[in-house]
């Protein structure tokens, strides 16, 4: 019940931000940056000037349209008193290649891929802004805020749900709260492993490799722990890309995963990044887990393993 006391405007704010989520694209025109005139962002935008005049703020506006709500849903309804603004980050369109890598598993801490399906550009007028073979992400490189208030007339997409939506809350947490490992396992040990994943990403599997690229295929997302010499690349399975891989079939109505075939896949992979490794004093194991059947207590000893900031090859000592 709205208190009797609380002025009708808030009343009906109220009901508008009970509508929108965490994860949820709004289109409002432009965001501002800070900026110096001779900067190359600025330059980019247009802006021209002497690198070394005061900052200016500039407003840049993204091709689509779109910018996605950062903000926890519990605080999205919070009142304008105790949370003012929303927070969001740009909807930008990168090359379709890039975006598969990021939908594919190969996770970004500053780019989260969007369902393609269920985004396209505001209008007609920004659909001729957006690039051919592009598809869209958020952008947390590029963050700003909005006023509550000015949330009446705004345009909004819902197009996160279930899985998708805890994956992208997930992802918003870990741009701020990053694992730190050994400096040995960031320089080598997991540029090893992220070398295997992508080659076994990209080759066409033959009968030697099938398994390890079912064991790729079949993952959304990686996890890492470290216990002194020992370093374990734990993927997530996901259901819908384990039955594309054809590592999680149906028995008389019961899902069930290969076991057989996923520890062949991960002991194939675990060889593969030894060999890149070549020595070093660390062994290395890939696993794979449903995230259903995996207690909590297990899951907090791993750590989300960003995959795509880690440079591609070892680096050599």
């Amino acid at each position: 019940m709205v208190d009797k006391r609380t002025p009708p405007a808030w009343a009906a704010l109220e009901a508008r931000l009970r509508s929108i989520e965490q994860g949820d694209l709004i289109g409002f025109g432009a965001i501002g940056v800070a900026v110096h005139q001779g900067s190359a962002f600025a330059l980019q935008a247009g802006l021209v000037g002497d690198e070394s005049t005061d900052v200016v703020s500039l407003s840049v506006e993204t091709a689509s349209g779109w910018y996605a709500v950062l903000t926890q849903d519990c605080d999205v309804v919070r009142s304008v008193a105790d949370e003012p603004c929303l927070t969001v980050a740009p909807v930008l369109y990168v090359p379709r290649a890039d975006w598969t890598r990021l939908a594919s598993g190969f996770t970004s801490y500053r780019q989260f891929a969007l369902p393609v399906d269920k985004v396209a550009p505001i209008d007609d007028a920004h659909s001729t802004c957006v690039p051919r073979e592009h598809a869209p992400v958020v952008d947390i490189r590029y963050v700003g805020s909005v006023d509550k208030t000015a949330l009446f007339d705004v345009q909004q997409r819902h197009v996160l749900v279930g899985q998708d939506k805890r994956r992208f809350q997930e992802w918003v947490g870990q741009r701020f709260g990053r694992e730190s490992f050994a400096d040995a396992v960031h320089q080598r040990v997991l540029p090893a492993a992220r070398k295997v994943l992508e080659d076994t990403r990209k080759s066409v599997p033959n009968a030697a490799s099938k398994d390890a690229a079912a064991f790729v295929s079949s993952v959304c997302e990686w996890y890492v722990r470290c216990t002194d010499r020992y370093v374990e690349v734990m993927g997530r399975l996901d259901a819908d890309r384990g039955r594309a891989a054809s590592t999680l079939t149906r028995v008389n109505g019961q899902s069930s995963w290969n076991t057989e075939r996923l520890h062949r896949g991960g002991t194939l992979l675990a060889r593969q990044a030894i060999a890149v490794l070549r020595g070093g004093g660390y062994a290395i194991a890939f696993t794979a887990a449903d995230f259903d059947q995996l207690s909590a207590r297990e899951f907090e000893t791993y750590a989300l393993w960003v995959v795509q900031d880690e440079p591609s090859r070892p680096v050599d000592t």
